[in-house]
């Protein structure tokens, strides 16, 4: 999301909370498509110094929310991916987390509201050649993060709308050891980056 008003770049990492940030600036956010809404920060050229900023989310906690969303939410897949969505909304979490498809690089072919890379690692999002990001919220932290970015675009701190909130048990009650392992695996480099561990 670029705002052009308040001077930000927002780097939209699927399910971290993203939908609540836009919603701030666009009323209907959750109902339409933002403009650069899952653009990845290498794509913004960002030559007027604009404010950056982005929201991770542990890895596991990401993964679980993921599922829940892709495979047994009522969104409408296209017609292409029609037979994948069938074949995966079978599975259970952890056939789901042992399938080549999640294991592999990214799963960009059932991907978040077929935007582009939804498998990839949350740092592919906000890495770049160029500047660094200036701002890495988490999910985890998520109003007081965002009233963070408030002070710093110089607008007033206010609460967080909910928005794609989900009703799920505890992540960690979705795991075994095997299934726990290979998304530590999956997401090695996020978790050494941003600090996570199983559990918090």
């Amino acid at each position: 999301m670029l705002s052009h008003k308040h001077r930000f770049i927002f780097i939209h990492i699927p399910k971290t909370g993203g939908t609540s940030i836009e919603r701030v600036f666009c009323a209907n956010a959750n109902k339409k498509n933002v403009k650069n809404k899952h653009a990845k920060f290498c794509e913004f050229k960002n030559d007027k110094n604009y404010f950056s900023f982005s929201f991770v989310r542990n890895p596991w906690d990401l993964t679980v929310s993921m599922y829940k969303y892709m495979w047994t939410s009522s969104f409408s897949w296209p017609v292409r991916w029609r037979k994948l969505h069938e074949e995966f909304s079978k599975l259970s979490f952890s056939d789901w987390v042992n399938h080549d498809y999640f294991q592999g690089p990214t799963i960009r072919s059932v991907d978040i509201a077929c935007q582009k890379g939804s498998g990839s690692l949350q740092y592919d999002w906000i890495k770049s050649k160029g500047k660094s990001i200036d701002f890495i919220g988490r999910f985890e932290t998520l109003q007081e993060d965002f009233d963070v970015i408030c002070d710093k675009i110089g607008i007033p701190q206010q609460e967080l709308p909910h928005i794609n909130k989900s009703k799920n048990k505890h992540y960690t009650e979705w795991y075994d050891s095997k299934t726990c392992e290979i998304v530590a695996r999956k997401y090695a480099k996020d978790i050494e980056l941003f600090g996570y561990d199983f559990g918090n």
